[in-house]
């Protein structure tokens, strides 16, 4: 019994350290989950390292698909794709471009045309108003776009017409006898003269309106007294001596100019216009007014009297190739083509207007010439 019970002793003792290994064994499970996590997460990183691998790959092409179709369109500069772009358009304009005819141009080109010659012509009248330069460069017809009318050519005017007007005066004064009115007169024309001669405006201003209190119908002294009051900017005053003395002297041309220049610098061409057009001047001696009132016409799209003017003016003075292109220009302006034509020739013809104005003219001469 004692080997027995020694064995189960020994039996029981074995399975109670069994039972412990047992009961504090307990790792294996944890372990098999961890290492599944593990599992998990190394494939999820090997998933998306593959799905950026592919992406960059993706990208990798097209840039490298890029920069091929760049490399292979490099050569051509912007400046050329853009003038490929519109080459069967200018293709077929210049091929048209020389066969240019009446059909093909349009009233807006013919307007333009004309507008940047209207701003010659209003040049071309000044010039010729302003005796002062008789042969001004004609490049500088394509520069002023309006009729220039300065402070110094309208007092330049009234300067020349008082100036001979004193000396006439001054020599004839002398054998003058009357009343003391006419002796007072020439004194305070002596005075006007010392004034004028020392720059002394003011005082000239004071004298001259005396000499117009007892001498109304003097013209001479009414415009310088004008230009004078002008050059100071008095438009109101100037203006008002003009007005009076057209009043008293309604055929009186050169006071409707001095007025009408007046109206211009005020911004009032169509003023100036209507003051020209009340009267009609002899031709003797009226180019200045004619070529004012052309160029003003023709300024003011008034075309028909424009080319009146013109007409006469180069009747007057056939050598004038102002004249003629001014003609020219009006004649274009109506649709007038081949009297434009023969009037663009003559102009060019005397050879007095070169540079660009030349240029233009045998530019019209072509185009005009095609569509007869």
């Amino acid at each position: 019994m004692s080997v027995v019970n020694k064995m189960l002793q020994d039996l029981e003792a074995r399975q109670s350290q069994t039972n412990e290994i047992k009961s504090d064994y307990h790792p294996p499970p944890k372990k098999q989950s961890k290492l599944l996590v593990l599992l998990l997460l190394i494939l999820a990183l090997s998933a998306i390292i593959f799905a950026l691998t592919d992406i960059n790959q993706l990208f990798a092409e097209n840039q490298t698909n890029k920069v091929t179709a760049s490399t292979d369109t490099q050569p051509l500069s912007p400046r050329v794709t853009k003038k490929m772009a519109v080459t069967p358009e200018k293709v077929l304009l210049e091929t048209i471009q020389p066969q240019k005819t009446a059909e093909h141009l349009t009233k807006d080109t013919l307007v333009t045309t004309a507008t940047e010659i209207e701003m010659a012509s209003n040049l071309l009248a000044d010039e010729q108003i302003q005796s002062q330069q008789p042969k001004t460069p004609i490049t500088r017809l394509t520069k002023l776009a309006n009729v220039d009318i300065q402070n110094k050519a309208l007092e330049a005017q009234s300067n020349t017409e008082m100036s001979s007007q004193e000396t006439a005066e001054q020599t004839s004064s002398f054998s003058m006898t009357g009343s003391s009115q006419e002796n007072n007169a020439n004194s305070l024309k002596q005075h006007i003269a010392e004034s004028l001669s020392n720059d002394n405006l003011d005082l000239a201003q004071s004298l001259l309106y005396q000499l117009l209190e007892t001498e109304p119908d003097n013209i001479k002294a009414r415009k310088k007294l004008a230009s004078l009051l002008f050059a100071q900017g008095n438009y109101a005053q100037s203006k008002q001596l003009l007005v009076q003395g057209m009043e008293l002297h309604p055929t009186q041309s050169d006071l409707r100019l001095m007025l009408a220049r007046l109206y211009v610098v005020q911004k009032e061409p169509s003023q100036a216009l209507n003051i020209l057009v009340e009267f009609q001047p002899s031709i003797d001696n009226q180019t200045e007014y004619l070529a004012y009132r052309a160029a003003l016409a023709q300024q003011l799209k008034q075309t028909e009297l424009a080319k009146s003017d013109y007409q006469v003016l180069a009747n007057v003075e056939p050598t004038n190739a102002k004249w003629w292109l001014g003609l020219a220009i009006a004649e274009d302006q109506l649709g007038e083509i081949k009297m434009a034509v023969q009037a663009y020739s003559r102009a060019s013809s005397l050879g007095q207007l070169d540079g660009s104005v030349g240029e233009f003219m045998q530019q019209r001469i072509s185009v005009l010439a095609g569509t007869q």
